[in-house]
């Protein structure tokens, strides 16, 4: 009889604590999908400010030349309506790619993996931009600012002296520094530290169903 019992005891205490488990990881499930949610919504938002910011930079930038007077040519105008439609046309695809698979109502798992693979190629993606399109644009831009001011002076290529070259370099230069710099805490900013928290969401739910 006491055997029998302490078996029902021990039974009864065994469905209690796996009851408690299975209470516990839904909990733990729960909160890796709201803080996976929150993430995710982030990232959305931020694509569309940096798109936004796309449209602004380039107003401004042209709106510039105006105010210092320089009358933007074709040629600038067309590079600078090209790359306003090639960049909304980027921010349009990842803002997509990253809104495909809806947080709150698929599988967290695989929407956890597929949200961490997208953002790896736009990691990617922006260190391309970062170190080779940046750099290929700024010096185009300036160039082409360049031989503007130039014809408005009434001079052209060959007028420009070595020591204006020079200052001209070292202020290219020196803008390109700054902005790779700012590109970097930029990405990392808007996309690069949700990265790593949606890693770590993955990371916990693997470790959660693997109990």
């Amino acid at each position: 009889m006491e055997l029998e019992a302490f078996k029902q005891i021990w039974k009864a205490n065994m469905e209690k604590a796996l009851a408690e488990e299975q209470v516990g990881g839904a909990d733990i499930r729960s909160i890796i999908r709201q803080r996976s949610l929150d993430s995710w919504q982030r990232i959305r938002r931020n694509i569309l400010w940096e798109a936004g910011l796309l449209l602004a930079c380039v107003l401004a930038s042209v709106g510039l030349a105006v105010w210092a007077g320089i009358a933007p040519g074709l040629p600038l105008l067309g590079l600078a309506g090209g790359f306003l439609l090639l960049g909304l046309l980027f921010y349009g695809w990842k803002y997509r790619l990253i809104s495909r698979f809806n947080m709150a109502e698929h599988n967290l798992y695989q929407t956890l993996l597929y949200l961490t693979r997208t953002l790896r190629l736009f990691m990617r993606l922006y260190r391309l931009l970062i170190f080779v399109l940046l750099p290929l644009l700024g010096t185009t831009f300036f160039l082409l600012g360049l031989q503007q001011g130039a014809l408005l002076q009434g001079g052209s290529w060959a007028g420009i002296t070595p020591a204006q070259w020079g200052v001209a370099a070292a202020a290219l230069l020196l803008y390109l520094a700054l902005m790779l710099g700012l590109a970097r805490w930029h990405v990392h900013r808007l996309y690069g530290r949700y990265y790593q928290q949606l890693l770590a969401c993955l990371k916990e739910l693997e470790e959660v169903a693997g109990k």
